[in-house]
């Protein structure tokens, strides 16, 4: 069976110095069907299913200097801040948040600035064995990355704040801005709404078989006229 009959997905193609690196995100279209019958048994209506801790866990677990570490990895779309913590490699928590400030001003790397620290305050009132080393950000930017950097230094001076590359392509020096899990995981896509997808590929079907019935029926009627006149 056509792997696009099984999965709801999204592909991007990154090209680099060594060639081209496709990056992908799928899930499987029974595991939606799975949450959306547990839900509908209690009347609770779902809009959207966001696979994006599971993508991002992933893709730190698949990363091996980020794997024993604790840190915080931001993802930052267009106005949107995603934040998820990590200890010790294994992810704690997540935290969206909606950027306000103007992207070229003072006050948005303050505001940035200020939903780090409420992620390191929520580590420390847990009491964690595992001290945060690192936030690294995505789509960030050099430049916007080094300015977060030296203000970060003025209240935790053993922080290390820095702009995330993807491994396959830092060569190529393609900014990770192009992972966007936020997601339609890719940058200039729109999100995907897997439940959206899921309805538009079944209702696909649906419509496939209603057609084949409508034109039998069709088919069968022009016969039998056909066969009565003669």
């Amino acid at each position: 069976q056509d792997v696009k009959d099984e999965y709801i997905y999204d592909v991007n193609v990154i090209s680099g110095k060594d060639g081209a690196s496709v990056l992908g995100c799928a899930v499987p279209k029974n595991l939606i069907e799975t949450y959306l019958n547990m839900f509908k048994e209690i009347d609770v209506k779902i809009s959207r299913i966001d696979i994006a801790t599971n993508a991002i866990t992933k893709f730190v677990n698949s990363q091996k200097d980020l794997c024993n570490t604790s840190f915080i990895l931001n993802i930052i779309a267009g106005e949107n801040l995603i934040s998820f913590l990590f200890e010790n490699g294994k992810y704690k928590l997540s935290n969206r948040n909606r950027l306000m400030s103007n992207p070229d001003s003072e006050e948005y790397i303050n505001e940035i600035f200020s939903k780090f620290s409420s992620m390191m305050q929520f580590s420390k009132s847990q009491k964690s064995v595992f001290q945060i080393e690192a936030s690294y950000y995505i789509g960030l930017g050099s430049e916007k990355t080094e300015k977060l950097k030296n203000y970060t230094q003025r209240y935790e001076p053993s922080m290390k704040i820095e702009e995330m590359l993807l491994a396959s392509n830092q060569d190529a020096k393609t900014n990770a801005s192009l992972f966007y899990p936020l997601i339609g995981i890719f940058r200039e896509k729109q999100d995907i709404n897997l439940v959206q997808a899921y309805k538009q590929a079944t209702q696909t079907q649906k419509v496939s078989a209603n057609s084949i019935v409508k034109l039998s029926i069709i088919a069968f009627l022009v016969a039998a006229v056909l066969t009565g006149y003669l």
